[in-house]
């Protein structure tokens, strides 16, 4: 490897690692919502969840019920037994704030479905 190639793939890294450090705002834009999780209700269809931020950001439906907006973690995910465990302990704690990411469309009327979480202490 050239002494160039090595500072390119040096410059691309660190460029990487500061775009990556950038911290997302809490809160929610068009495919994720940063907060706590406030609310989980565990059902057939999937596993409804109720952030602290407000949703009407989403470029998706949330899942009403009653008066509250929810989004859902589907029983086929994959991951959805993982999912489901940390959103779990954060609830329980209050303690960090957890990213969820949503699927940026749905074949079945554009629901707010999870598609990954990410939780960071």
């Amino acid at each position: 490897m050239s002494v160039r190639s090595l500072f390119l793939l040096m410059g691309m890294i660190l460029g990487l690692n500061s775009f990556a450090a950038q911290p997302i705002p809490v809160g929610c834009d068009s495919i994720r919502c940063l907060g706590k999780v406030e609310k989980l209700y565990v059902h057939e269809i999937g596993i409804y969840i109720k952030m602290d931020q407000d949703m009407n950001s989403l470029a998706c439906n949330p899942a009403v019920l009653g008066s509250e907006k929810f989004m859902t973690l589907k029983t086929d995910h994959p991951y959805r037994s993982e999912i489901y465990s940390t959103l779990l302990a954060a609830h329980l704690s209050q303690g960090p704030n957890v990213l969820i990411r949503i699927t940026e469309s749905s074949s079945t009327g554009n629901e707010c479905f999870v598609k990954y979480i990410t939780s960071e202490i």
